[in-house]
């Protein structure tokens, strides 16, 4: 049939499906071969790129002009999506990268703290980008990078980084702090309580992040993939953000939350839980590749949504230069093979932190 071809013997069919899939293996594997592994940089990176981009300003559309801030909701539903897919993926696919290990009670005890960091992250983030520009919120996050990649580096006298790559991280760790004290919505938020402030929830963001990738490396986790722990972490934050909900009245509030465009409003929740899945997909995709760095593509990401200014940027042409800037050296050193994954590079130690304390 035509649908059908023989094997190299002639002896037995091939269907058409498992012809395709071979000649695709063949491909991929003679482009690898050829390229290696830096067709991260061909792919994954631009679609990174685009998702990210997309999803930053899908969330701040509901969070700021559809005025949605309720973060226990917000984030909640948005792990909910990613727990939902991935055990779509989980259960459908026989490809062995889509498993996920099972945690017994020594493990879990393990990975809470991951899990507390990440949770308290994703909702201060929430807090902070509902208030603050795009840009700005971009900037300030290349903190916990900048900060360990200094810390990784200047404490070692074999490091491999380049001058030109400490220079980046040291303007881009300087740039970030003066971006928080020179934003002109500084003054305008300094009447308002330490708990309102979306500076206060930025620099909480800022500290969780940094002691999430800071535990990955002192903690016993390595073994578990980056799957692994994207799941568990969306599979938690479902089960303590949905009592919290409640707890803080966000959940009664919610339901009685109307909007003029009800049915945009649906839609950008959907899209959100959805972009926010895949960004964290891409990166589990990524972060066993050797070539990958992702945070050049936050940066990438950062410079669009600061050069398209769909929404509001800092007035003060001083902030916007020192955004630019950050974002700028931000392609110009590493983070995420240092940082997130210790096995390429000089981790950080217990001793570093506290001698450097």
């Amino acid at each position: 049939m035509v649908n059908d071809a023989y094997d190299a013997q002639g002896s037995s069919f091939i269907s058409a499906p498992a012809v395709m899939i071979k000649i695709g293996d063949y491909f991929n594997r003679t482009y690898r071969e050829r390229i290696g592994q830096s067709s991260i940089l061909l792919f994954d990176q631009p679609l990174f790129i685009l998702v990210f981009v997309l999803s930053i300003f899908i969330n701040k559309y509901v969070l700021s002009v559809l005025n949605f801030t309720y973060p226990t909701i917000f984030q909640g539903w948005q792990t909910l999506v990613g727990v939902i897919i991935l055990k779509i993926f989980v259960l459908c696919s026989s490809n062995k990268a889509w498993r996920v290990s099972r945690l017994d009670r020594y493990e879990f005890l393990m990975l809470l703290p991951h899990f507390i960091f990440y949770v308290s992250a994703i909702v201060a983030g929430s807090k902070a980008l509902s208030k603050l520009p795009i840009a700005v919120f971009v900037s300030v996050s290349g903190l916990p990078a900048s900060c360990i990649f200094l810390l990784d580096n200047l404490q070692e006298s074999d490091s491999r980084a380049t001058r030109i790559q400490l220079s980046s991280a040291a303007i881009a760790f300087g740039t970030s702090v003066l971006i928080l004290l020179l934003d002109t919505q500084f003054e305008e938020e300094a009447h308002l309580e330490t708990t309102n402030s979306p500076y206060y929830w930025a620099l909480f963001y800022v500290i969780c992040l940094t002691a999430q990738s800071l535990y990955a490396r002192i903690s016993d986790t390595h073994k578990y993939s980056a799957l692994d722990k994207f799941y568990y972490s969306n599979l938690f934050s479902v089960i303590v953000l949905a009592p919290a909900s409640v707890y803080l009245e966000e959940a009664f509030q919610a339901l009685h939350f109307e909007n003029s465009q009800q049915t945009l409003f649906h839609a950008s929740c959907l899209l959100s839980g959805l972009l926010a899945t895949g960004v964290g997909l891409l990166h589990c995709r990524t972060s066993a590749d050797p070539d990958s760095d992702l945070t050049r593509g936050r940066a990438v990401a950062g410079l669009i949504s600061f050069l398209i200014p769909v929404f509001r940027i800092p007035e003060s042409a001083l902030v916007q230069w020192l955004i630019f800037l950050n974002l700028t050296s931000g392609l110009l050193f590493p983070f995420d093979e240092m940082c997130h994954e210790p096995a390429v590079g000089k981790p950080v130690s217990l001793a570093t932190l506290c001698k450097t304390v």
